[in-house]
């Protein structure tokens, strides 16, 4: 993969969160809670979605370094997921396993990127 490539990628990845991010405010802005829950779900999956697309990409990485990059959008994905989750779902046992899971999720990504990309 080429460096223009790997740009296109981020930038891809970085408008794709932003509008994600727009779309939620947008439903948390309604204060009707039960399509907060729907939008919180709607924009899991799609975040979701948006993580399996880059794990999923048709070409490996031809390096370290850009695999290292995959893994730094599986992370910033992945943030952005605990985020919305933290803010979106009402306060309760299923919200903070959601936020828990997500927390785990990053700090094996974390430890990924420390173990391979340093």
């Amino acid at each position: 993969m080429s460096k223009i490539d790997l740009r296109r990628r981020r930038r891809a990845v970085a408008s794709s969160v932003i509008w994600l991010a727009l779309a939620f405010l947008l439903a948390i802005g309604t204060g009707d809670t039960a399509r907060s829950a729907d939008g919180c779900d709607y924009l899991i999956a799609a975040l979701k979605k948006l993580s399996d697309e880059v794990v999923n990409q048709k070409d490996e990485p031809k390096n370290r370094f850009a695999g290292c990059a995959v893994v730094g959008e599986v992370l910033g994905i992945l943030k952005s997921s605990r985020e919305i989750a933290a803010t979106c779902y009402a306060t309760g046992v299923q919200k903070d396993e959601i936020v828990r899971n997500f927390d785990q999720a990053a700090n094996e990504m974390t430890a990924k990127i420390d173990a391979a990309c340093h």
